[in-house]
């Protein structure tokens, strides 16, 4: 599912495992409206992208 940027995309298909594994990093600003930066734009870790759920 395309969130248009909102999100990484979003992928419902694998029962028990997650349905994104991609992430913003943000970082706190209370100058900022909202109070986050985006420190780092969507990303996919090693480990996000090898990680097994439990029930997968």
């Amino acid at each position: 599912m395309d969130t248009q940027g909102l999100t990484g995309s979003l992928d419902f298909s694998n029962d028990g495992a997650p349905s994104a594994r991609e992430a913003y990093m943000l970082r706190p600003n209370a100058a900022t409206p909202g109070g986050l930066d985006i420190e780092k734009k969507l990303f996919e870790s090693p480990e996000a992208k090898g990680y097994k759920a439990p029930h997968q």
